[in-house]
């Protein structure tokens, strides 16, 4: 697996630039776009922020299947991801009602 490349992917899926995902993952451009180049391989505590940035585990981001997500999903699990569980049952169950009303 090519970790930067692999990087690159997701943060494409996300739609987010270089800049941005730097900025959440607490680098410098420069190093996240060495690391997507595979200039540099990534510290085990900065891949784990670049997935923490990413919503996503160590776990997800070597695991070998190809789990595709759309731009809306990935959008609702990123804003999901910051909110407190009372709030999140609450959007659950408004999903799973709108997901009944569809059968």
């Amino acid at each position: 697996m090519e970790v930067g490349k692999k990087i690159k992917e997701l943060r494409k899926q996300k739609k987010w630039s270089q800049e941005k995902l730097a900025a959440e993952a607490g680098i410098s451009q420069s190093a996240l776009s060495a690391i997507e180049r595979g200039i540099k391989q990534p510290t085990v505590e900065t891949l784990n922020n670049i997935c923490n940035a990413l919503n996503i585990t160590l776990v997800d981001f070597f695991s070998e299947e190809k789990t595709e997500l759309s731009p809306a999903l990935l959008e609702l699990i990123n804003v999901a991801s910051k909110m407190p569980e009372n709030k999140l049952k609450l959007i659950s169950d408004f999903i799973r009602g709108l997901s009944e009303n569809d059968d």
